[in-house]
């Protein structure tokens, strides 16, 4: 949390790119670690029964489909299921601030070179790892995967690389989206100052412990990573993936159809010229641009479909976890709970 706020006070990324590049090798060299650790150790099996509903100690077992009930390490039935997706939308969450990143790039062309070649590496290597991984760890692989492996030796180091490339993303991503709801709201909305003048920059250094202070209370309040991370993904990253791009792109397309002659954007003056408004607008637009209008409504139901049976699931995953038979962890307590 400490670092989080130190972070903040930090307002442009131009000059600390090779701090990103050096994570990317921080983690690279993790996976080593797990790989190696892996294929010569047997689990740390303490961090997953504190953590996880297997309390169990079976043979490690490996399958190509959806594991029993059994083997499942948050949620049994559908919900361990839907619990994979909300994992999995971390692969490409926040894409809607992919753009973010234009503006703090000495060379902006560059930017969907860099994101095809990024998107193009972590798939290989994030692939390549968990196969990787699972077929020596099996229902024994977890979210904490770094606290699984033995010996305590190499769990150290690669716990080390983790927070040092964590605090990393923790300031870059945190610098991003900050920046983002700082313009896009308290600026836009809210009428705050400048981030570039004096008071904007005293409102940006005060927002930053209270985003870590909140952040902290979440995370002490849900003592289980599984959990936080099935929760998050649901509530927000499928959202902010899925549903809110989905919208834009059809509020976009339609305000773009409904145009009518003299209207436009004044670059002189900086306003937005229109005739009409309201839902006759909205009609007009969507007359002339029905499919793409429809498809893309669709995949907005579907993002919300989504987010709605996700949260039920991370729901049932954490009543499961905390109920009866889960794990130990308490809200707020003392114990680490891995």
């Amino acid at each position: 949390m400490a670092v989080g706020m130190l972070g903040g006070f930090i307002r442009s990324l131009r000059k600390i790119g090779w701090i990103s590049n050096a994570a990317v090798w921080m983690n690279i060299v993790n996976f080593v670690i797990c790989m190696v650790a892996a294929a010569h150790f047997a689990p740390y099996y303490p961090a997953i029964t504190k953590s996880t509903l297997i309390q169990t100690i079976e043979p490690i077992k490996v399958f190509a489909g959806i594991p029993p009930d059994q083997y499942q390490q948050q949620s049994p039935g559908f919900a361990a299921t839907f619990n994979a997706v909300n994992t999995m939308v971390y692969a490409y969450a926040g894409a809607l601030l992919f753009v973010a990143f234009l503006s703090e790039m000495r060379h902006p062309l560059d930017f969907w070179k860099g994101m095809f070649l990024a998107q193009a590496f972590i798939c290989l290597v994030y692939m390549f790892f968990g196969v990787f991984v699972y077929s020596f760890y099996g229902q024994y692989s977890a979210n904490n995967i770094v606290n699984v492996v033995n010996p305590y030796g190499l769990q150290t180091a690669g716990n080390i690389l983790r927070l040092l490339s964590g605090w990393i993303a923790i300031i870059m991503y945190f610098n991003i989206g900050m920046k983002t709801v700082y313009l896009e709201v308290f600026q836009a909305i809210f009428k705050f100052p400048s981030i570039v003048e004096r008071k904007g920059r005293i409102l940006w250094y005060l927002l930053g412990p209270c985003y870590w202070i909140l952040a902290f209370v979440v995370a002490g309040a849900v003592p289980n990573l599984n959990g936080i991370v099935s929760l998050v993904g649901a509530v927000f990253m499928m959202n902010f993936t899925y549903t809110f791009p989905g919208m834009m792109y059809m509020s976009g397309i339609i305000h773009k159809a409904a145009e009518l002659p003299g209207e436009g954007f004044n670059p002189a003056t900086r306003e937005t010229i229109r005739h009409d408004d309201g839902l006759k607008r909205w009609i007009r637009g969507y007359k002339k641009t029905w499919f793409r209008s429809t498809v893309a409504f669709i995949y907005v139901l579907l993002g919300l479909a989504c987010c709605g049976m996700g949260t039920w699931a991370a729901i049932e995953g954490l009543i499961d976890v905390f109920g009866p038979g889960g794990t130990v962890a308490v809200s707020f307590g003392c114990p680490v709970p891995v």
